[in-house]
């Protein structure tokens, strides 16, 4: 299993986007895409996966749901939450199963992977770097702007990804790291242009990260809505909640 990624710097007609291919896919299955504000609570939840062994869990009642555990080749062994009362389900070359949503774009289909921690996908090849003096990741701007044919195509290159590139800090159960949320790109695949104030509200938003605990460390990507559908087709909050919700189980 491995992560693919794009060249380091992104010009304005290139996409930055984490490609992952990985032995597990889940499927978080969105029977009514839910808002940030109802993110904000939880239901109850019941679902099934494999990865390279097993998954399964089940929930019941308001307030709570039960975690899931899950095999991730080759080494990693989690559990989760998953916080929106939703099924999480698991593709791999030994267990085709589908959520019922699988082929609607409101079901977000997450590729992860386990890898070691010093690997140099842990950190997009340099995207993200880690500070062990304040135990927090920032981004190497030098790595995602550059290339542009004039001064004010750089500029606006830089304030377009300063504005919709984020990097937000993870501290789940037991491990660290971070997530990018992308917001960068146009339905095309590219960044648009500064007089384009119409593309820039269209585009898919794609959510990658990685948790880091002792050796190894659990990667992966989705995207998890589109911004022309505003704040009811954005998962990243839910995504976001269900990530932090993981806990290595060994």
């Amino acid at each position: 299993m491995y992560l693919e990624y794009k060249p380091m710097k992104h010009h304005l007609r290139e996409p930055i986007t984490l490609l992952a291919r990985s032995g597990i896919m889940l499927f978080l299955t969105i029977f009514s895409i839910p808002s940030a504000a109802q993110i904000s609570g939880s239901g109850s939840g019941s679902g099934s996966g494999s990865g390279s062994g097993s998954g399964s869990g089940s929930g019941s009642g308001s307030g709570s749901a039960s975690p899931q555990k899950i095999s991730i080749e080759p080494d990693c062994e989690i559990r989760l939450i998953d916080s929106y009362n939703e099924k999480i389900k698991s593709q791999s070359p030994s267990n085709t199963l589908l959520s019922p949503a699988s082929s609607s774009s409101n079901s977000p289909k997450f590729n992860w992977t386990c890898i070691f921690k010093d690997d140099s996908r842990v950190g997009f090849h340099g995207i993200a770097i880690f500070n062990p003096y304040k135990k927090e990741w920032s981004l190497d701007w030098s790595r995602i702007v550059g290339g542009a044919a004039t001064k004010r195509e750089e500029q606006w290159q830089y304030r377009w990804y300063r504005a919709q590139y984020q990097l937000v800090q993870l501290n789940a159960v037991n491990s660290n790291g971070y997530a990018i949320v992308d917001r960068t790109q146009t339905g095309a695949g590219t960044i648009p242009a500064e007089s384009d104030r119409k593309a820039q509200n269209t585009g898919p938003i794609f959510l990658s990260f990685c948790l880091v605990r002792e050796t190894k460390a659990l990667c992966g990507n989705s995207q998890v809505g589109r911004k022309e559908d505003g704040a009811k087709g954005d998962l990243t909050p839910y995504a976001l909640k269900t990530i932090r919700s993981i806990e290595f189980l060994d």
